[in-house]
């Protein structure tokens, strides 16, 4: 026997039980009363325990008939229900797992619940097996028993509504495709729940037979696992759970762009060991399907059903961009699931960043400086063009304090200031040409106009090691009055050019003096330095340099033209996100929804799409683990042999309460009378 709602029964005896005891443990107090002898009462020596308080309950029929009682109120509100062996339920709802790890290689091949013998060696997959144990149930079942069928990954679909055709039902078992997503057991508790009560079936004869052929191994969600009425059972597929499970898997990639050589891209991956042994694998790297580099790694094995996991980072010179793809090199025969040895990602390319040039006009250059007819702007505009900036747009101080205002400054990476200081710090990284900013103050140019040499500046700094500043003179260099930070240029009479910021604070790179006050702007090297400086300062080292998705998250992309058609693990068309406005030669929103399939897309006979890669990335699929129980809310399930008819019982619980209550009736009023 077993409970429908133990949490009901579990209520009624947290209320039951201590009403017992509270009866029989006070006792009520009666008036005292003198009287001459207590010999020609034999029972009055009994009463008077009933004014000792928390006295110990005496047995009797009516205490052993009030237990009963509340033990029948209590196993009633829990729904028990009866299992007749070898009998078959009017209704079954098979749950069938097409989660990535259910494409694992080592499924049982025969025929029916429980057969665990391969034949002539063949491999196939848990979802294989699964099938072959959903045809052998509908093949066993009688004429009159209804089938239905849920498949469930990352979300679960009804294939089939309730039926009595088992040809219909076993072809569509055979339909069914695997994914390469994780399973979500509460999805498919809810949707069995939706259809048992949408078809009167939640009640009735105890609901349906719930079958849920899976591994079993389900990660535990955010959200609660409900039951859904009627009798849940595991069929596992796969073998035992404490048996070896040999799987090198993918679990963890990201791409980053080195933040002082932004063409180079590291590649950080996790692999993970499901297996009892350490293991040896390499490790290719490949950008654009040629392969790059190639390391060799030991993964260690799992340890108290935890698998081994271990890190790899791959780097490769990438400034344009590409598909880069982390492969393990493993034995087909050795390795369970295919879908977790390689994993993709599009970088994107080292792009010219977007320039705001701010530049002062005809107007005096800022206070404390005396203007000047030289004017050097022209040849700043010109170096930053020079370093391929995709857009460089000229703007003078008071249209830049508008665009500041308005939100504008987020169409930018960087801003310049020539001789500009701005009234409050921007919140881009930034460049200043004499003059400074908030907290990064300069004070008047110096009175003696000569020019003199730069004395020292720090070689090995990244904004400065593919240069040299031997020949530049400045003059008219201002004081730097800022906070302390990192000086990477001296002259005779003080910092020239300084660094600030980094971590969560945009940088900055403050140069003390004009450029008509020197012969830098003229030098070979001021377009390096520029074009350094541009790279570091918006440098995204910190966040991931390239696209890709996981067979759970939906795929969204932009290009121009028709939505187009992409081919890969399957063909998927493309459609425009709802709401884009219609426009062949515009840049619009598109989108290939949830691929559960991991693999890279392209775009078929079209240019101008990026490929799509999607991967596993699910350290519990790679896992690939088994178990014989599954948590169905507040019920352990675990598996079993044949199907059984649920039969609920709770009414004869409460046909013998009411009859024990008749009986304690009789018996309380017999010994009253007496």
């Amino acid at each position: 026997m077993s409970f429908l709602a133990p949490t009901s029964a579990l209520i009624a005896a947290a209320l039951v039980v201590p009403a017992l005891v509270v009866m029989y443990l006070l006792k009520l107090r009666r008036r005292p009363l003198r009287v001459s002898s207590t010999m020609l009462w034999p029972d009055a020596a009994t009463d008077v325990q009933v004014n000792v308080p928390l006295a110990p309950p005496r047995p009797s029929w009516l205490m052993l008939l009030h237990v009963l009682i509340g033990a029948a109120l209590i196993v009633a509100a829990g729904r028990p229900v009866l299992l007749k062996a070898g009998g078959h339920a009017g209704r079954v709802l098979l749950v069938i797992d097409r989660s990535a790890s259910m494409s694992a290689m080592d499924g049982a091949n025969g025929a029916g619940i429980g057969i665990g013998v391969r034949a002539g060696g063949e491999r196939i997959t848990r979802l294989d097996e699964a099938k072959q144990k959903a045809r052998a149930l509908i093949g066993a079942a009688s004429s009159g028993t209804e089938f239905a069928v849920i498949s469930v990954a990352a979300g679960a679909e009804i294939a089939r509504e309730f039926s009595a055709d088992s040809a219909g039902a076993t072809a569509v078992v055979d339909r069914l495709q695997p994914t390469d997503q994780p399973g979500d057991l509460a999805s498919a508790m809810e949707v069995a729940r939706a259809m048992l009560s949408g078809a009167g079936l939640a009640e009735e004869d105890g609901g349906a037979e719930i079958l849920v052929l899976s591994d079993g191994a389900f990660a535990e969600g955010t959200r609660a696992i409900e039951a859904p009425g009627g009798v849940v059972r595991l069929v596992r597929c796969g073998p035992a759970p404490g048996a070896d499970k040999s799987n090198l898997g993918i679990v963890v990639l990201s791409a980053r762009r080195d933040a002082q050589s932004p063409d180079v891209v590291h590649l950080f991956g996790k692999v993970l060991n499901a297996g009892f042994e350490a293991r040896v694998v390499p490790v290719r790297l490949s950008i654009d399907g040629a392969a790059i580099q190639t390391r060799s790694v030991t993964v260690p094995g799992s340890s108290g059903g935890v698998p081994g996991e271990i890190g790899v980072v791959l780097s490769a010179s990438v400034p344009a961009g590409g598909l880069a793809m982390m492969t393990l090199l493993v034995d087909d025969e050795r390795d369970l699931l295919a879908s977790d040895n390689s994993a993709s990602t599009n970088l994107r390319s080292a792009a010219p960043v977007r320039v705001l040039l701010v530049q002062r006009g005809a107007a005096a250059r800022s206070a404390g400086e005396p203007g000047s007819s030289i004017s050097a702007d022209f040849l700043l505009a010109d170096a930053l063009a020079e370093i391929g900036a995709r857009e460089l747009a000229p703007v003078g101080a008071a249209r830049y304090e508008e665009m500041a205002r308005a939100g504008d400054l987020k169409f930018f990476d960087l801003i310049v200031f020539d001789g500009v200081t701005p009234r409050e710090v921007p919140v881009l990284p930034s460049l200043s040409f004499g003059a400074g900013m908030p907290g990064l103050e300069l004070g008047p140019s110096r009175a003696d106009g000569e020019a003199k040499p730069i004395q020292s500046w720090v070689r090995s700094s990244p904004f400065l090691r593919d240069i040299t500043l031997d020949g530049v003179v400045v003059a008219h260099e201002r004081g730097f009055l800022g906070k302390a930070t990192d000086v990477l240029a001296r002259g005779e009479r003080g910092p020239l050019i300084v660094a600030s910021g980094g971590n969560d604070r945009p940088k900055r790179l403050l140069v003390t003096f004009a450029l008509e006050n020197s012969n830098w702007s003229l030098q070979a090297g001021f377009p390096i330095f520029l074009k350094t400086a541009a790279d570091l300062l918006t440098s995204k080292g910190d966040t991931d340099a390239g696209v890709q998705f996981r067979t759970v998250q939906p795929v969204f992309f932009s290009g121009v033209g028709e939505p187009p058609e992409f081919v890969g693990p399957r063909e998927v068309a493309a459609r425009l996100v709802a709401g884009t406005e219609p426009g062949s030669g515009e840049v619009r929103r598109m989108t290939l929804g949830v691929l559960d399939r991991a693999g890279v897309y392209t775009a078929r006979a079209v240019s101008g799409f990026p490929p799509i890669a999607v991967n596993l990335l699910d350290a519990h699929e790679s896992g690939v683990g088994t178990s014989d129980v599954l948590r169905v809310g507040s019920r352990i399930v675990s598996t079993g042999g044949a199907i059984a008819r649920p039969m609920e019982v709770w009414w004869w619980a409460l046909v013998i309460a009411a009859a024990l209550l008749a009986i304690e009736w009789i018996v309380f009023a017999r010994s009253a009378r007496l």
